[in-house]
């Protein structure tokens, strides 16, 4: 086998060390975190629709799905 393909026993897996504890950290924060990006027109477009129809129930927008 190719050496990069070759399996290791657990026993003798080589163990990541952390030298930048600050990048690390940060990334064990920002793990759960999701950030999307919605354009302002969008965003606009939600506040008419539900102006509108917050009366109906279940009512989905297309724009919002």
């Amino acid at each position: 086998k190719e050496l990069h393909k070759r399996s290791r026993h657990p026993k003798f897996k080589k163990k990541y060390k952390v030298t930048n504890w600050k990048e690390y950290e940060q990334s064990l924060f920002n793990r759960g975190s999701l950030t999307l990006g919605i354009l302002p027109l969008v965003i606009n477009s939600w506040g008419i629709v539900l102006n509108r129809f917050t009366e109906l129930e279940g009512f989905r927008s297309e724009l919002v799905v």
